[in-house]
């Protein structure tokens, strides 16, 4: 089955494929021929959404035919992009998010034993340097 954005990506397409057979940039394409060539009825969402939502496309009511032309705004969208290229990368801008948060979920839950970790290193550190100190003196004592 084809999905929602793939029905907007041929519509759109189609009516861009049309204004290249033709001189007219906004010459309309009627509904039936919109409906056989791409296989979308006239009742599918997607023209409503294309339409009203997103202004990409245009109707226009004459002789008792309903038209359809690609709108400037359209035809700038589907010349650099299309709805299922958008929908991947939401997806996987979501998915990064969510590990992000999932990353950030960890570190905070780590931060207490890294914490620790962090004070007992800074901790031995300072013991390990004044035992040197101390075998330093000692041994300058020693040999004096």
């Amino acid at each position: 089955m084809i999905s929602f954005n793939e029905k907007c990506d041929n519509v759109l397409l189609y009516l861009k494929k049309s204004l290249g057979q033709h001189k007219d940039a906004i010459l309309p394409t009627r509904l039936d021929e919109l409906e056989k060539n791409t296989g979308i009825s006239f009742t599918d969402n997607v023209l409503n959404f294309l339409a009203n939502d997103k202004k990409y496309i245009e109707r226009t009511y004459s002789g008792g035919w309903q038209h359809f032309h690609l709108t400037p705004s359209g035809m700038a969208f589907i010349s650099h992009s299309s709805f299922v290229k958008e929908q991947e990368k939401l997806d996987s801008d979501t998915s990064l998010k969510w590990y992000q948060t999932e990353n950030a979920k960890k570190i905070f839950e780590d931060y207490p034993n890294v914490n620790r970790r962090s004070k007992t290193s800074l901790y031995l550190s300072w013991f390990a340097v004044g035992l040197t100190v101390i075998g330093l003196l000692l041994k300058w004592k020693c040999s004096m």
